[in-house]
């Protein structure tokens, strides 16, 4: 086994708008990385990325999603591996019921490889282009777990023929959260690379001649990936990665540990399902008798405080807890039988109550929602 990798590295995550309502968010991020490693002592890596996403909500149950990626990899005095790239990617996904969705995604990527030339006698790069698509289900079991499994296919081209592959990918992920702030994400994924211009060389006697098989490359990978939120928009991550590769050719069979740590800041954050929150999920919701659960979403808050007829509307009464990893905010409490006005102070601001089965205005332009506490 080679030698564990170690990374560590900083990233920033913002958008373009802070409106927990909106349709259309921007995203922008960067991430830089150094890795450590070697046998014969310390080697480095540098990982530069960068990227920027557009979401858009065309109804309550179908979400598009734009991505560009660019980015720089250099490791230390082995040129071969260095890489620029940049990559597309497209995915719809729909809401399919009972808290299930499907959807689809694919994918371009260009690869330069400034420190690998096509042969001997040229000086050109190589350069590569990939293209793929997946399919995917995701079965959301809470605001902060889920299940998804998803089945693809990619095609490398590229000016080197001996580059080029192609092959399927399988992988299923599982997120459990809401304990304490943290969240781990467990992941899974086998693929198969067959390049057809690459040949297997067999000995006879004393000569190498190529045989009536090309390379064909398999990769398993187990990941787990643990998060935990220092506040709303700070986070401290680790993820650990095992690889193994096998390979019908001698050399490219490489089993790998990688451990990465890292912090990240987000100035903006929301996870993609949420969008798929309807207001209905936001009602109150009675969970035994004369006791009700209000559930406020707001992010970005500070605080939030519920407010209401059966407590004289006092501000000190009801302070909610949150956010959770999906920004929302929640508070249990007994309320007498009968019908009441109510809302929630954010940040000192008083704000519409989404999910509430009817609304009034409270006669100084705001809105109060309306709750039906009766048996």
């Amino acid at each position: 086994m080679e030698a564990p990798f170690f990374s560590a590295g900083l990233g920033l995550d913002f958008t373009s708008r802070k409106s927990v309502y909106a349709k259309s968010l921007l995203r922008t991020g960067v991430w830089a990385a150094v890795t450590a490693y070697g046998d014969d002592g310390p080697e480095r890596d540098t990982d530069l990325r960068g990227n920027l996403s557009w979401e858009r909500r065309i109804d309550a149950s179908l979400l598009t999603i734009l991505r560009a990626s660019t980015g720089r990899f250099r490791r230390a005095d082995l040129a071969v591996f260095d890489r620029d790239y940049l990559s597309l990617t497209g995915s719809v996904t729909r809401s399919i019921g009972n808290r299930w969705f499907s959807g689809v995604e694919g994918e371009y990527a260009h690869f330069n490889y400034p420190g690998r030339q096509i042969s001997d006698e040229s000086e050109e790069n190589e350069r590569d282009h990939r293209i793929g698509g997946r399919l995917y289900f995701i079965r959301e079991v809470s605001q902060t777990s889920f299940f998804e499994g998803f089945a693809g296919w990619a095609q490398n081209v590229s000016n080197d023929s001996l580059a080029e592959y192609h092959g399927p990918a399988v992988a299923i992920r599982a997120a459990l959260g809401g304990l304490n702030r943290l969240r781990v994400l467990l992941y899974a994924s086998a693929a198969t690379r067959s390049y057809p211009s690459y040949p297997v060389w067999e000995r006879v006697g004393d000569t190498l001649i190529p045989s009536d098989e090309s390379r064909r490359d398999q990769t398993l990978l187990f990941g787990a990936l643990a998060e935990r939120h220092i506040g709303h928009r700070l986070s401290l991550l680790v993820d650990l990665t095992l690889l193994r590769q096998t390979s019908n050719v001698e050399g490219f069979e490489f089993n790998q540990v990688r451990l990465t740590t890292g912090v990240r800041l987000d100035l903006w954050r929301r996870d993609a399902l949420d969008l798929f929150v309807k207001e209905a999920d936001l009602a109150p919701e009675r969970t035994a008798p004369g006791r009700i659960l209000f559930v406020c979403r707001a992010p970005e808050a500070r605080e939030v405080i519920l407010v209401g007829g059966w407590n004289g509307w006092r501000n000190d009464a009801h302070s909610m807890s949150g956010p959770n990893d999906d920004g929302l905010w929640t508070l249990e409490v007994p309320v007498p039988d009968g019908k009441w006005r109510y809302a929630f102070i954010i940040d000192g601001e008083w704000g519409k109550p989404e999910g509430a089965a009817r609304y009034e205005e409270d006669g100084f332009g705001g809105v109060l929602g309306i709750l039906d506490g009766g048996p």
